[in-house]
């Protein structure tokens, strides 16, 4: 997890202290390194600038004395390539692209190497560059290229335009502002509150939505009027010297509306397919040069990634892991909601060192306001605790990356609610006995 920010402006310059402003806020997403990069985009002029974390040298931004009016900034968690090689803002040779990212492209040494062959050099070991060499060869159409999570903006020096992205499913956080005069962005919410051009003003819809309806960043506009929330799956292009600005959707997920009786056969063919998947996803977010480690709630979801990893580890070695995998759970002494009998079975079969957080309710009292203001967005659930519990943990314990399994239960209909919504199609279907047959199945 790192931070990205910027600020542009068409008519004015903008102070560096902004910047500073805004990466300030984001510190806790990135603690291991920071960057900035200044532009006076009338005249092309850049300059790589460093703060009191950073661990290149460089002209200080607090000395900074030229007119900008573009800033970039960056907040680095180290993941991949940690040396200071892989700091950013990151440019390419001729310094004509430059970007701030945060994200993992999970399939980036197989572009490394793609880009390899068309004559591309590398002078890190880091997906930041593979995503800036991506763009220089494929334009925005490098995005149909990224297996992975993510949110950059890239300043194009050539064509003076800021191009952004956000992952297809929205892993990544992106946020931005847009009046007559200034763009801003960020990974946080709170970055943009800190500029002193932004008048903060409670969106009520928004509000409504979240305490009566239990709705949540429904809309583009999230709590905050005129903070807006890049969706999944959407890109832009801020033209620097009109003040035009293109948004877009660049992926669709394919599905089929098509319903199809059950069939032994296909389940199994579906089964392998699903299984391999797994597999491939798993083995590819195990590269880092940092410690890993997995969440282990007990679920189906959580299992089967732990499950997988130690059959993965008795294959071959993986450094970052060790010989044994480090899991950790959120237990409760209350037996009603605590679910570490199931964690207990997989932690016994796989042999894993297993690390427990006990959440109580003093302790979330003692913890909301970090929580809230690491969270942000409101939430309706006190799970969110138990997790940031878990990271907490797992930080304490020298693990800087967590392998979760979010998402299975959407994936395969888990929740209780997608239950109506099968039974409904049954009906449009005029699948009349199998309906009844469901329902007289059903718990």
């Amino acid at each position: 997890m790192c931070g990205i920010a910027g600020i542009f402006s068409l008519y004015n310059s903008v102070s560096p202290q902004w910047i500073r402003l805004m990466t300030d806020t984001l510190r806790h997403r990135g603690p291991d390194d920071e960057g900035f990069l200044a532009v006076d985009t009338a005249n092309g002029e850049t300059y790589h600038l460093i703060g009191n974390d950073s661990k290149v040298e460089g002209w200080h931004i607090e000395n900074f004395n030229k007119p900008a009016n573009l800033f970039l900034g960056h907040r680095r968690l180290a993941i991949i390539d940690i040396r200071p090689a892989g700091h950013q803002p990151m440019a390419n040779e001729d310094k004509s692209i430059w970007i701030v990212y945060n994200g993992e492209i999970y399939n980036y040494i197989e572009l490394r190497e793609e880009l390899k062959s068309f004559g591309y050099n590398f002078a890190t070991n880091s997906d930041t560059e593979v995503i800036l060499k991506a763009y220089q060869h494929w334009g925005i159409d490098c995005l149909n290229r990224f297996n992975g999570m993510w949110a950059f903006a890239i300043y194009d020096k050539r064509k003076n335009i800021l191009f952004g992205s956000r992952d297809r499913f929205g892993v990544k956080p992106f946020y931005y502002y847009l009046d007559n005069n200034y763009f801003a962005f960020s990974s946080e919410i709170k970055a943009i509150l800190s500029l002193p051009f932004y008048k903060p003003t409670i969106n009520e819809k928004a509000i409504f939505e979240y305490l009566v309806l239990g709705l949540e960043e429904v809309d583009e506009e999230g709590f905050y009027k005129n903070i807006l929330e890049l969706f999944p799956s959407y890109s832009f292009v801020l033209n620097l010297i009109d003040f035009s600005f293109k948004k877009w959707k660049y992926y669709n997920l394919n599905y089929t509306n098509e319903w199809e009786p059950f069939d032994e056969s296909r389940l199994k063919t579906h089964a392998q397919r699903v299984r391999q998947l797994i597999f491939e996803a798993i083995n590819r977010r195990l590269r880092s040069d940092v410690c890993l480690g997995t969440c282990l709630s007990g679920g189906l979801d959580s299992s089967t990634i732990v499950c997988v990893i130690n059959q993965i580890l008795k294959e071959h070695t993986i450094t970052q892991i060790g010989e044994r995998q480090k899991v950790f759970t959120a237990s409760y002494e209350d037996k009603k909601v605590d679910e570490s009998r199931w964690a207990k079975i997989v932690v016994n079969s796989t042999n894993t060192e297993w690390y427990q957080t006990f959440p109580k309710e003093d302790e979330l009292f003692h913890d909301i306001q970090d929580l809230v203001y690491y969270q942000e967005v409101p939430f309706c659930s006190t799970s969110v605790y138990a997790q940031y519990r878990v990271m907490k943990l797992a930080s304490e314990n020298g693990v800087k990356v967590l392998i979760d399994g979010q998402g299975g239960d959407e994936i395969f209909t888990g929740y209780l609610g997608y239950y109506p919504i099968f039974l409904i199609e049954l009906l449009k279907q005029g699948k009349i006995l199998y309906l009844f047959n469901e329902l007289k199945h059903l718990d």
